[in-house]
């Protein structure tokens, strides 16, 4: 599953266009792959690597991060 998503990424970021999903049981499919690490998380950054999100990457508010404290305090609270 992670495939057909990292693959949709890549299609979203190029205007979606088509991306071929390989056989990855199939070592010829699996090859052009072995040295690829591209992801988009920015922990992962480095050369080629996508943005996390199609605008971008973009910082929370300090409002946005207030927010979400106060919802995860509150979910701590009520044992969520």
């Amino acid at each position: 599953m992670i495939s057909v998503g990292i693959l949709g990424w890549k299609s979203a970021l190029a205007n979606g266009a088509p991306v071929e999903v390989p056989d990855f049981e199939r070592e010829a499919d699996r090859a052009p792959y072995a040295d690829d690490h591209w992801s988009p998380w920015p922990q992962h950054a480095g050369p080629g690597q996508p943005p996390p999100s199609i605008l971008g990457n973009l910082e929370p508010s300090a409002e946005t991060l207030e927010n979400a404290r106060r919802i995860w305090q509150a979910m701590e609270r009520d044992g969520s």
